[in-house]
């Protein structure tokens, strides 16, 4: 997917229509019509907003973010055992299309909203200098997939050198590895990959590269020396999950060999109530949206046998591989 085919319209915030992001970003997609305007929210909060249309068109949004700049992670997220769990939203939405994505329920816009004041995002970090976090940055989003264009992931990984006892994950599905691959890998740093079955990915993961892609950025992040996390996140119960997802894990690791992954994020399809009701009114096509899940605590997920079900044989299955110490669970 070439993203400089995508946004045919820009919207830029007038206070920061000469920041020099601004000018990088623009001076990639010179045909895109350009509409100055005064805030983001009149464009990517406005009510009435058709999400399926804009999904098919997704504009551009150029802004300054106000304070806070980093906020506490959810418990429908895991923590790593750090006790303080953290996320900055650099850019908001993303340019995939997954069925179980929580985007789709949060926001009213299918719009890419890039905050280009980066600088002000570094000295929040100031406030963490004596703490000892785990930061996410691509939490809303996916960075990675975005490199080439705003340069973010490299400018984060250069910043973070300073504040070794941040621990700062990179979360993605794409295949984008390669425009950073030329840093030195950092001590801090964890570049962490989503992945699942093919014939699962193929079903509810719209416009990703393929899964095969993804482990082999995996491949190549691991043999230059980058601490690197799986994602097994979200579970999704298909008929015949146990066959599926074990012969999907023996594959896996038998790819990657002796080399060591640094642990593994896992979770079942779970997300907040108030969201779900919003997809399914957005996308009555999704059969994802409407299983029968349950709810409790405002958290819609699996009732309680089949998911211990699916986490028992997940985890089991990867303690051949991995110690159970370095698997990590959401607290939901």
């Amino acid at each position: 997917m070439s993203f400089f085919k995508l946004f045919s319209h820009i919207y830029i915030e007038e206070d920061v229509a000469n920041h020099k992001n601004t000018k990088s970003i623009l001076s990639r997609f010179k045909d895109a019509e350009k509409i100055y305007i005064k805030h983001y929210k009149d464009i990517f909060n406005r009510k009435n907003q058709s999400y399926s249309l804009q999904k098919e068109s997704k504009k551009l949004i150029l802004a300054k973010k106000r304070e806070p700049f980093i906020y506490e992670g959810s418990d429908l997220i895991q923590d790593f055992g750090f006790s303080k769990y953290l996320y900055t939203p650099t850019m908001m939405n993303c340019i995939y299309d997954c069925d179980y994505c929580i985007l789709q329920g949060m926001y009213g816009s299918a719009n890419i909203l890039f905050f280009v004041n980066v600088e002000e995002y570094f000295s929040s970090l100031k406030s963490l200098e004596n703490s000892k976090a785990h930061l996410s940055i691509s939490y809303d989003t996916d960075l990675l997939a975005f490199e080439k264009i705003f340069g973010i992931c490299r400018l984060w990984i250069k910043e973070i050198s300073k504040y070794p006892n941040i621990d700062l994950e990179i979360r993605s599905k794409s295949a984008n590895f390669e425009a950073i691959a030329d840093m030195k890998p950092l001590e801090n740093v964890v570049l962490s990959w989503t992945i699942m079955p093919q014939v699962i990915s193929s079903k509810v993961e719209r416009n990703t590269p393929s899964v095969i892609k993804r482990e082999e950025q995996i491949i190549r992040a691991l043999k230059l020396g980058w601490r690197v996390r799986i994602c097994i996140d979200p579970l999704i119960y298909v008929e015949g999950f146990e066959k599926i997802y074990g012969d999907y894990i023996d594959s896996f690791f038998e790819k990657i060999g002796e080399q060591k992954i640094e642990d593994v994020a896992l979770g079942v399809f779970r997300i907040n109530s108030d969201f779900l009701k919003k997809m399914k009114k957005r996308d009555i096509r999704n059969e994802l949206l409407f299983y029968p899940y349950d709810v409790r605590d405002k958290v819609a997920t699996y009732e309680d046998s089949l998911k211990k079900r699916m986490l028992d044989f997940t985890i089991e299955k990867l303690t051949k591989y991995i110690p159970k110490n370095r698997i990590f669970l959401s607290k939901n």
